[in-house]
């Protein structure tokens, strides 16, 4: 149709994309490249903005309002500047997010995630759909390829989860669109609410069923990553967060160098033992 354009992460050719495995500076297996990035296909406008080196473009849907188009812009740019720089993370890179309306029908739509972008609706700014965007960035580098991070076993994994899950509250409450114990609230009701049916422990996500996996990354992790904030901040008299462990093992273990054992980090970084944590 006319006006419609093509809008991907990868790179402009002439009147096509190159695809081309070693365009983004890293190694990135070329089924990745392919199967994992985000496509729309539409009538957008589009906002930029380089942070830390990294270039955030973001496609909305051409029949919103330049007020809709502007928020939505400058909530994007600032919560991914809170990820950014929860990482101390400074590369250059492009990352390609495109919101759209709802479907047809109503229904939510779901474009994708991973290291090159994320698309889906953004018809109405809901806090879900933000925690979504900003669970989605923290990925690109506590877990994606280039710049995430490996764990040292699959006992392990949850944290990873629980990072992205805790932040993506923690983040929207440090910008001010709602408060902290009001996000964690909400998790603790769907936690409670639920316990008889899925809780277990954590470090046995990996052999439990889709449902199980859900409510187990999604609202019991995060609720553990806030009591490891408070632990830390507790055993270094507020020196230390959870916020300066992210950057300490980014440091570490970043670009996916080495096996990232989070317990043993924890203890390393405070000098105290996280024995009871662990074990409860």
């Amino acid at each position: 149709p006319a006006g419609w354009e093509a809008v991907c992460p990868w790179k402009k050719s002439g009147s096509g994309f190159l695809i081309k495995r070693g365009a983004y500076g890293y190694n990135l297996a070329m089924a990745d490249l392919l199967g994992e990035a985000v496509m729309g296909f539409g009538n957008f406008k589009v906002c930029r903005k380089d942070i830390n080196g990294f270039t955030f473009n973001i496609y909305t849907y051409a029949g919103w309002t330049d007020a809709h188009t502007s928020q939505i812009c400058e909530r994007a740019f600032k919560i991914a500047e809170y990820q950014l720089n929860l990482f101390g993370v400074d590369k250059d890179w492009d990352y390609t997010v495109i919101f759209v309306p709802n479907a047809a029908d109503k229904k939510r739509v779901f474009g994708g995630c991973w290291a090159l972008g994320q698309g889906y609706e953004m018809e109405k700014m809901t806090d879900r759909r933000w925690e979504l965007f900003s669970h989605r960035v923290h990925h690109m580098f506590n877990k994606y390829p280039p710049f995430g991070m490996n764990t040292s076993l699959k006992a392990n994994r949850w944290f990873l989860e629980a990072t992205a899950s805790y932040f993506e509250v923690k983040s929207l409450a440090v910008l001010g669109y709602y408060s902290l114990r009001q996000g964690l609230s909400k998790l603790k009701r769907d936690y409670d609410e639920n316990k008889d049916t899925y809780d277990s422990p954590l470090s046995m996500d990996f052999r439990k069923r889709f449902e199980t996996v859900e409510y187990l990354h999604y609202k019991k992790a995060p609720l553990v990553a806030y009591l490891i904030d408070e632990k830390i901040k507790k055993d270094t008299n507020g020196e230390k967060s959870l916020d300066s462990f992210m950057r300490y093992v980014y440091s570490r273990y970043g670009m996916k160098r080495g096996a990232l054992d989070p317990k043993k980090e924890l203890e390393r970084f405070t000098g105290t033992d996280f024995n009871q944590i662990y074990d409860d």
